[in-house]
């Protein structure tokens, strides 16, 4: 469009552009559920308990193995990942989605302004 200082083709391509960008973003988002943490198993006591006379008895299950607990917060760490995880894959579908529909709507703007222009034509 002369008037406008606007070539329909690189309109008309950057429509396509932001299409690839949005597929790419939504190919993204197919592929989160992928990076999920399976639920991790408590882990088997290694210390050894003794009486301090070279006795040495079973772990109590409820005895913890370090001086962090039992678990050195690792569930605890794979929650928060995994909460992350489900945010990311919310904003990446939405910034997908968007990014589909402003190719689209640029794609109709630009077939808008090559009927104006042919319009104007003739």
């Amino acid at each position: 469009m002369p008037d406008f200082e606007v070539e329909l083709t690189e309109l008309h391509q950057a429509a396509i552009n932001l299409e690839k960008g949005g597929d790419a973003v939504l190919s993204a988002w197919s592929g989160t559920g992928k990076a999920d943490i399976p639920d991790i198993p408590l882990p088997a006591s290694v210390i050894p308990r003794s009486d301090g006379k070279g006795h040495y008895a079973v772990p109590k299950s409820e005895a913890p193995d370090n001086a962090f607990g039992r678990q050195l917060g690792f569930v605890d760490v794979a929650r928060a990942y995994d909460e992350y995880r489900v945010e990311l894959e919310g904003q990446l579908r939405t910034l997908g989605d968007h990014t589909v529909d402003l190719a689209e709507a640029l794609r109709k703007v630009s077939e808008l302004y090559r009927a104006a222009d042919q319009g104007l034509s003739r």
